[in-house]
């Protein structure tokens, strides 16, 4: 699955993803990052990379249900190139309607969060779990978690990463 499969697949709420199905890895949780305290579920100071994983699926399901208009756990075609093309503009449209070809499995002209997440899987098991190998880069003493200070660290990483890329 490529790059752009992904990011469509966490538009249309793998997610989980990552979720992932998001172009890099995130599950959805493209652009900005939730703030500590919201993925700190227990509100412990901490970040585990099962709450991160939470949020993710728990985002990845709400952007699902978005784009699934009529609650019928499915979306369509149509669905997801409006959904592309709210978030990213017109010039997502062709690019959503290839990536929708190629994640609708079964050809019925629409996906399931199931879909979705055969996706993922298999994304997945040929890329190996990016959120954990993020995760421990993240857990810079070792501890199994993530604290605000390191939170921060990561965040302020992937901000001169990007300023790097765009100049």
């Amino acid at each position: 699955m490529t790059p752009k499969t992904l990011v469509l697949a966490a538009l249309v709420g793998s997610v989980a993803a990552t979720g992932a199905l998001a172009k890099g890895g995130h599950g959805g949780m493209r652009g900005e990052m939730p703030a500590f305290e919201e993925l700190d579920a227990n509100n412990d100071g901490q970040l585990t990379l099962e709450e991160i994983v939470a949020f993710r699926e728990a985002h990845a399901k709400q952007r699902f249900a978005e784009i699934d208009t009529d609650g019928d756990g499915q979306v369509t075609r149509e669905d997801v190139i409006a959904a592309a093309r709210d978030k990213a503009g017109d010039r997502a449209e062709k690019r959503a309607g290839r990536m929708f070809d190629r994640l609708d499995a079964n050809e019925d002209g629409t996906l399931t969060e199931a879909e979705i997440a055969t996706a993922k899987a298999e994304h997945a098991d040929r890329r190996g779990d990016r959120m954990e190998r993020m995760f421990d880069r993240a857990d810079a003493d070792g501890n199994g978690a993530i604290s605000k200070d390191e939170f921060e660290a990561m965040q302020a990483m992937k901000k001169d990463r990007r300023k790097k890329n765009r100049g």
